[in-house]
């Protein structure tokens, strides 16, 4: 590994100002790379509370290290000599941009190659597509054609472009890349917190949760498209049908939170947004976790968390590379989004944490995809 490759990472989004798979990734490798001494930047999006999805997470603890090492922009930083010369200096000084939204993204990307830097883009979904779902009928034609284009330019003159699974590979080919640009980068999770060691915290004993009870549990991004409030909706009809008595917990916030939180009953209990602190623990409390994605699923790094901790996971049959990922394991816990498949899906799901050797099982199948390596690939670009 090239110490002296500087890796700047750009992302509209990322951890502790903003909530998301991909939020999640960049702050991940990115505090990975910098615990590991290896040379990187971050430029992202300063927190703007209107957003939907931003969060204050007040257990990650203040590292000036880290802070010396990443740049949050507000739109009116574009007016401070100071920060525009600190973001210039971090792509002056670095080898690669690897960037994560096709809008700052995008704007740094064209700075970087007028300065001859390599430029790297991680597709994690069809930004036009996703603006299109989020919005239902409220969609503007012109929202959609600006991200559209926007993605198209950023495929177009980006040197490589990533993703996690051959479902992302496929929404690729209609910006038409170049095939020799593709290249897969296997996900990952972070072992030292998603692993079969016992919760630091008995989420279930403080809730008052019987032992015989079975905890389902659903974390996302409670939007349209990740079919959260859909599962609810079914899991209420076919609850007595299950052959263990189960609860539900739901975990996250977006703009259907209210209608999902007016769903609670006995059996159903929305939590909000969990911080990075406890959420290793409410997984490592569930016997069931569940990915009920509707479409323009990537891959869900949450799958690889919930199987390293042990937990069966089931998934939608139209939840994209985490499908795909999930059968390879068992095509049994692949579920259609009928009351009639989930109910089946979920009674298979109980049966099988009845086996002594599930949770290792679960592990087992998440060894290879570390942290580590990610971080890894990224150098190797």
């Amino acid at each position: 590994m090239n110490k002296d490759k500087q890796i700047l990472i750009v992302s509209d989004f990322a951890y502790p100002n903003y909530a998301g798979g991909v939020s999640k990734h960049v702050y991940d490798v990115f505090r990975n790379m910098t615990t590991l001494k290896m040379p990187v930047k971050l430029i992202s999006r300063a927190k703007n509370k209107e957003n939907d999805f931003a969060i204050d997470d007040r257990s990650i603890i203040h590292d000036d290290y880290n802070d010396f090492h990443r740049l949050d922009l507000k739109i009116m930083d574009l007016l401070s000599f100071k920060k525009m010369s600190c973001m210039l200096n971090y792509i002056t000084n670095s080898k690669i941009l690897i960037f994560h939204h096709p809008v700052l993204g995008l704007m740094l990307m064209i700075l970087a190659k007028m300065l001859g830097k390599k430029t790297v883009y991680f597709f994690h979904g069809p930004a036009d597509q996703e603006y299109r779902a989020a919005k239902g009928s409220n969609t503007l034609i012109i929202g959609i054609k600006i991200r559209f284009l926007m993605q198209y330019f950023a495929i177009k003159f980006s040197d490589k472009i990533l993703f996690h699974s051959e479902y992302m590979k496929e929404k690729t080919l209609r910006y038409k890349p170049n095939p020799s640009k593709l290249k897969y980068i296997p996900p990952y999770v972070d072992h030292d917190k998603f692993n079969l060691q016992p919760p630091k915290k008995d989420i279930r004993d403080s809730l008052g949760i019987e032992k015989d009870v079975k905890l389902i549990l659903v974390t996302r991004r409670l939007t349209r498209r990740t079919g959260v409030s859909q599962f609810v909706e079914i899991y209420k009809k076919i609850r007595s049908n299950l052959t263990h008595d189960t609860i539900l917990w739901i975990g996250g916030i977006g703009d259907q939170y209210e209608k999902i939180k007016e769903m609670e009953d006995d059996h159903v209990k929305v939590l909000g947004w969990i911080s990075e602190k406890e959420i290793g623990d409410y997984i490592k409390s569930a016997n069931i976790y569940v990915l009920p994605s509707l479409d323009l699923e990537g891959f869900g790094y949450v799958i690889l968390e919930s199987l390293a901790c042990g937990v069966t996971t089931i998934v939608s049959e139209s939840a994209g590379g985490g499908t795909d990922f999930i059968k390879q394991l068992d095509q049994d816990l692949v579920f259609k989004f009928t009351p009639k498949d989930i109910s089946k899906v979920i009674n298979y799901a109980l049966k099988k944490i009845e086996d002594k050797n599930c949770k290792k099982d679960m592990n087992n199948f998440t060894t290879t995809y570390s942290l580590d390596n990610l971080c890894k690939y990224y150098y190797q670009l």
